[in-house]
C-alpha cells in the first residue's frame, strides 16, 4: 500500500503522464489537418454578400476555416464537407417567450448566394434553412450534395421552383418547404433514386396531377393510404413497400386504370375487405 501511494505522489510520474498528454495533444493537432486555402477564400467570398446584423459569421475570421461557426471538414484531407447556417432562433426561445418578429428578422443573414460556394467539391450537407437568400439555384451545382434543407431560405421574388434540383443525383433528404414556389409539380422527382426524405409543404405548385411514379418504398409510413392519391389518374407506379400502413385501401383507386399498385410488406394491417373489388381493376402486388 505504501509503494502504491508512493507512486501516485511522485513528481516524476507525474510529470511523464503531463508529457504524455501534450505529446497526444500536439500528434492530434498535427494529423488534423486544417482547412484548404482556396476553400477558406470562397467561404469568405460569400459571407462578403451577406448582412449579418446579428454576428452569426463574426467567427469567420483566422486561417483555419475548419474552426467556424457552422462549417465542418474532413479531419485526414482538411476539405469541407459541411455547411450549416440554419437559423436556430425558434429553437432559442423559451417556453415562456414570445414571437418577436424584429428579433426573428434580425437573426435572419440574407444576401447573394454566389458561385464562389461550387468551389467546395466535397462539400455533402448544406442548410440554409429561415434565412433570406437570393441566387438560391446556386447550389444545384454541387452535385456532391446528399442534405439539403433551404426551408424558408428564397427571398420574395424568387418563386420559381429550381428545376436544376434534379443534377443533384446523390441527395437523400431535400427540405424546400416554406418558400412559396410556384409552377407545376416536378415528375422529375423521381429521377432521384437515391432520396429518402422530400418536404414540399408550404409551396404554391400546382397540377401534380401528371405524376406517373411514386415511390415511398421503406420510409416507416404509418398510418391509412391517403385518398388524395386518387387525384393523381396518370399514376402508374405507387411503391409503398416496407412501410406500416394500416387501415383499408382507398376505393377510388380502383379508378386509377394504368396503376400498378404496390401496398405495404407489413400488409396484414391493411383491411382488406374491398380488395375482391379492387384486384379486377388494378394489379396489386404483396411482397
Amino acid at each position: 500500500m505504501g509503494r502504491f501511494h508512493a507512486c501516485l505522489v511522485n513528481p516524476t510520474f507525474h510529470l511523464n503522464i503531463l508529457l504524455f498528454l501534450v505529446l497526444a495533444s500536439s500528434y492530434l493537432s498535427i494529423t488534423a489537418k486544417s482547412c484548404i486555402e482556396e476553400e477558406r477564400g470562397a467561404l469568405l467570398s460569400f459571407k462578403q454578400h451577406l448582412a449579418d446584423p446579428s454576428g452569426r459569421l463574426s467567427s469567420w475570421v483566422g486561417h483555419d476555416c475548419c474552426q467556424w461557426e457552422g462549417i465542418s471538414c474532413d479531419n485526414r484531407t482538411g476539405l469541407a464537407t459541411k455547411i450549416d447556417l440554419r437559423n436556430t432562433y425558434e429553437d432559442r426561445l423559451g417556453g415562456d417567450e414570445e414571437w418577436d418578429e424584429w428579433a426573428y428578422e434580425r437573426s435572419r443573414l440574407a444576401g447573394k448566394v454566389t458561385s464562389s460556394l461550387l468551389t467546395l467539391k466535397h462539400l455533402s450537407y448544406l442548410d440554409l434553412s429561415f434565412n433570406n437568400f437570393q441566387g438560391i439555384h446556386i447550389v444545384c451545382q454541387l452535385p456532391t450534395l446528399r442534405y439539403l434543407n433551404i426551408s424558408s431560405a428564397s427571398s420574395v421574388g424568387e418563386s420559381e421552383f429550381p428545376k436544376s434540383i434534379f443534377n443533384l443525383i446523390n441527395l437523400q433528404i431535400l427540405d424546400l418547404s416554406w418558400n412559396s414556389f410556384t409552377g407545376h409539380f416536378p415528375p422529375q422527382l423521381a429521377s432521384l433514386e437515391s432520396l429518402k426524405h422530400l418536404d414540399l409543404s408550404y409551396n404554391d405548385l400546382k397540377d401534380h396531377s401528371m405524376l406517373s411514379t411514386l415511390r415511398l418504398h421503406s420510409n416507416f409510413l404509418s398510418g391509412h393510404i391517403p385518398r388524395h392519391l386518387c387525384n393523381l389518374p396518370y399514376l402508374h407506379i405507387l411503391d409503398l413497400g416496407h412501410n406500416n400502413l394500416s387501415g383499408t385501401i382507398p376505393k377510388c383507386l380502383k379508378n386509377l386504370t394504368a396503376l400498378t399498385f404496390f401496398p405495404s410488406h407489413n400488409y396484414s394491417d391493411l383491411e382488406l375487405a374491398e380488395y375482391d373489388e379492387i384486384q379486377t381493376i388494378i394489379k396489386i402486388i404483396m411482397f
